[in-house]
């Protein structure tokens, strides 16, 4: 079995070694995801039942438009293979797009409840604005 630990941490634009690959790809619009494929250990392969030329994969969001989807590949499925299906897998993808989404509707929510709390103030201070140079009119000697 390889050592995890013998592995040096530079980070590269691909990282292969006998149990992972790991490398960045990058979409049309602007989302990024971290794809890693690793060999799935013998208790993924029975929790989740995963067949020879099978895959299991888990995505989960970074951050601002990124997100993260690990391949737990069957270690009968074709290493060859394995840099193919990764990019073609875009489970990742829809993840980031649809927590950029949820935020994007958020920041329209919040700025059409500050324009509605703008709104109100610019016509409590138009009101108070009027109600000044009503009394300026009526009371100021020299404004008659």
């Amino acid at each position: 079995m390889t050592d995890i630990y013998s592995v040096s941490s530079v980070a590269e634009p691909s990282v292969q070694v006998p149990w992972l690959m790991e490398f960045t790809q990058g979409y049309d619009d602007g989302l990024t995801v971290d794809k890693k494929g690793v060999d799935a250990t013998p208790m993924v392969v029975r929790k989740y039942g995963i067949g020879d030329r099978e895959v299991m994969a888990f995505s989960s969001h970074q951050g601002r438009r990124r997100a993260l989807t690990v391949f737990h590949f069957h270690p009968g499925f074709p290493a060859e293979l394995r840099h193919g299906y990764m990019e073609a897998h875009e489970e990742g993808r829809a993840l980031a797009a649809e927590v950029t989404g949820h935020a994007a509707a958020l920041r329209r929510e919040r700025f059409a409840e500050w324009r509605a709390a703008a709104g109100k103030l610019a016509l409590a201070a138009a009101g108070v604005a009027q109600a000044v140079a009503i009394y300026v009119i009526a009371h100021w000697p020299d404004s008659r």
